[in-house]
């Protein structure tokens, strides 16, 4: 009986069947690339953030920086200006992945070399200049939130500008927690007139003893499996229970804790990254 062409190779159903692996194996060879470039920016995401925190007499430092991706666009600073003055920066480019760790870098290094310009300039002045380097580097759909503040070591004055972040909050013993309110926008939204006139910069004081606590809305939007938010409100509560003699570090460190008893496991959808500052007594 006659072999019909082709059957001994399956026929036609053996063609398809020889097209599609390859076509997955194709698949598989992009992923494990994209892969690689992703473990790749990440590793490049975190050479461009602070490795230590910095050291100066009278303070302790710490921070805690959590992406929920490979790459995110939170980040953070620490700015030397003077002997006497400490610039102090966190940030948080709209979105994730590629195009946020992008944009994240570039906001970074503008910010910071406009802090450095000059070293009678302001934080106002600092987001201003900044936001006009940047805002043809947004589109429509991005944006970036920051907050840049210097603190005067001596004194433990902190004079910031905040562009649509998150509040600063005060908190530390014999003291209850207070979010310091002040006006502004995200920049790369608006070219410079309506950005500048809503910056309003404030000066606070660290009173020894007491910590100052910067931080993205990753913490405050931290979600539970029940579905519910962490707040700001939880957050000051939780910050109110801090014992006094616990460490910068420690202290970080038990928020986070909370946070994450809080998610119950639940994978969360923003990134979450937290500074703190301790004046010690």
């Amino acid at each position: 009986k006659k072999v019909p062409s082709g059957a001994q190779h399956g026929g036609a159903g053996g063609g398809i069947v020889q097209k599609r692996i390859l076509q997955l194996n194709q698949s598989l060879k992009r992923t494990v690339t994209l892969e690689k470039g992703l473990e790749s920016a990440e590793r490049c995401v975190k050479r461009f953030l602070p490795q230590t925190p910095p050291t100066a007499t009278g303070y302790a430092f710490a921070f805690s920086y959590n992406s929920s991706e490979k790459v995110g666009g939170d980040f953070f600073d620490f700015i030397p200006l003077s002997e006497n003055k400490l610039g102090l920066l966190i940030g948080d480019v709209s979105g994730h992945g590629i195009d946020a760790a992008i944009l994240m870098g570039i906001t970074k290094k503008v910010i910071n070399l406009r802090a450095k310009g000059s070293p009678s300039v302001t934080p106002t002045q600092v987001l201003s200049q900044a936001n006009a380097d940047l805002v043809g580097d947004f589109t429509k759909y991005n944006f970036v939130t920051a907050l840049y503040g210097i603190l005067d070591l001596p004194t433990g004055l902190f004079t910031f500008a905040r562009a649509g972040h998150e509040i600063p909050v005060l908190f530390g013993p014999g003291r209850e927690p207070a979010a310091v309110e002040s006006k502004g926008i995200p920049m790369g939204i608006d070219a410079g007139r309506h950005f500048n006139s809503t910056l309003e910069e404030k000066t606070v004081l660290l009173p020894r003893g007491a910590c100052l606590l910067l931080f993205t809305d990753g913490l405050s939007e931290c979600w539970s499996s029940r579905g519910e938010a962490y707040s700001r409100k939880r957050l000051l509560f939780s910050l109110g229970q801090i014992k006094s003699a616990m460490s910068c570090e420690r202290i970080l460190s038990s928020l986070f804790e909370t946070l994450r008893d809080f998610a119950g496991g639940r994978a969360q959808e923003d990134d979450m990254t937290a500074v703190l500052v301790q004046r010690q007594e």
